[in-house]
């Protein structure tokens, strides 16, 4: 996703973290939580990804238009350049 970020949409990495501990696992609720994330310039926007290292997250089997979905847009000059990139 990094890769995605910063290659592609010309994203700047702020910075990177793992994070763990108790005070993890008691802010998310999930015991022996483990995570690493990023916060990402886009712009006039920040983005935080976030990826669970323990434990493992199970496969995301949402539909577009199902109730938990996650949808991220960019707006682009023109999208069938944007596309063709």
């Amino acid at each position: 996703s990094i890769r995605f970020y910063t290659d592609i949409t010309g994203g700047k990495v702020l910075f990177t973290n793992p994070m763990f501990g108790d005070g993890l696992a008691r802010g998310t609720k999930v015991a022996a939580a483990e995570l690493r994330f990023a916060m990402i310039q886009l712009d006039n926007t920040i983005l935080e990804l976030i990826e669970y290292t323990s434990p493992r997250g199970k496969p995301f089997d949402r539909a577009n238009n199902d109730t938990g979905a996650i949808h991220i847009a960019f707006q682009v000059p023109d999208i069938h350049a944007a596309y063709e990139e």
